[in-house]
Formats: structure tokens, C-alpha cells, sequence
């Protein structure tokens, strides 16, 4: 994580299907999820979008890890899918304990965790490789759990470092 972040790779555009990107991320977190959670995913594999795939996987990795993680044994996990013309937003929203507000301002800054063995890497690896991509990845308001959404502008419309 520690390597990632300081040298973040110039995202490789290429069409790829959001569906296959999302699966792919359960595919490595959900044999380490509990057993009494519960998993929401959408049938994306038909849209298309210009992204990194393997930058877009490592950031659904580690937020699917954090709500698995938060949730504990029991919880609902759940991924939505929203695109127009211009955006693709990509929600991960789960039913744990949530942030707590005055840690929301902090959780994406590096060497922030309230893990005992974690780095307080992975949130800003994460927005880092959003960002690289021109979009941004948030923390959102939710009733329960946390709720984080990644943001992906279209490739005409990406204001990505190094390009126009």
C-alpha cells in the first residue's frame, strides 16, 4: 500500500465492463466475509465503461473488505450502479456501524485507521486511484453503515492528470 500510494500509476483506459470489475472484487473478498452477511450486486456486465480495471477492482477490494470488516457476522453489503452520458457512480453501502462524524473529515487521509493491524493506507490508495482516473471517491450520509461512492467521469469528459 505504502508503494502504491507514493507512486500511483497513470490510469490505462480501456472499455471494460463495470459488472465484470465489480464481480471480480467479490470474487477475492466474499470468501472472507461472514457468513450472515448478506450480498446485494447488480447485473452490470452489460455497461461499459473507460476505466483501469485492475486500479477499479483494487478500490472495490478495499472498500468491500472495510464494510465486510465493519459488519462483522452480520449485515447487508450492497453495490449500485448509476451512469448517464457523463458519469458512472459506483455505490458501496453497508449495514454496520457507520463513521462516526468526526472521523469523516479524516478517513481518506494516509496513516489514518481504526484498525489494530491496519495501515490507514487503503481509503487513500483508493481515492488516490479514483482521482488519478479524474473522478473522486466520497463518503456519503447514510441512515446505517457507511455509505462510499466512486465517481467516474466518461473518458471525453475526464479531467485526469496529463491530459487535456
Amino acid at each position: 500500500n505504502i508503494l502504491e500510494y507514493g507512486r500511483m500509476p497513470e490510469p490505462r483506459l480501456a472499455l471494460t465492463s463495470v459488472g465484470g470489475v465489480i464481480e471480480e472484487a467479490f470474487s477475492v473478498v466474499g470468501p472472507s466475509l461472514q457468513a450472515g452477511i448478506r450480498v446485494e450486486i447488480p447485473d452490470a456486465r452489460e455497461l461499459h465503461w473507460w476505466l483501469d480495471r485492475a486500479l477499479v477492482t483494487q478500490v472495490l477490494l478495499n472498500l468491500l473488505r472495510n464494510a465486510g470488516e465493519a459488519m462483522g457476522d452480520r449485515g447487508v453489503l450492497r453495490v449500485g450502479v448509476e451512469a448517464d452520458h457523463r458519469l458512472l457512480r459506483i455505490v458501496v453501502e453497508d449495514t454496520g456501524p457507520g463513521i462516526e462524524p468526526e472521523r469523516a473529515a479524516t478517513i481518506f487521509d494516509p496513516f489514518f485507521t481504526t484498525k489494530e493491524r491496519g495501515t490507514g493506507l487503503g481509503l487513500a490508495v483508493a481515492r488516490a486511484a479514483v482521482l488519478a482516473h479524474g473522478g473522486d471517491l466520497t463518503l456519503e450520509p447514510s441512515a446505517q453503515g457507511a455509505r462510499f461512492v466512486v465517481s467516474l467521469p466518461s473518458s471525453e469528459s475526464a479531467a485526469t492528470p496529463g491530459r487535456a
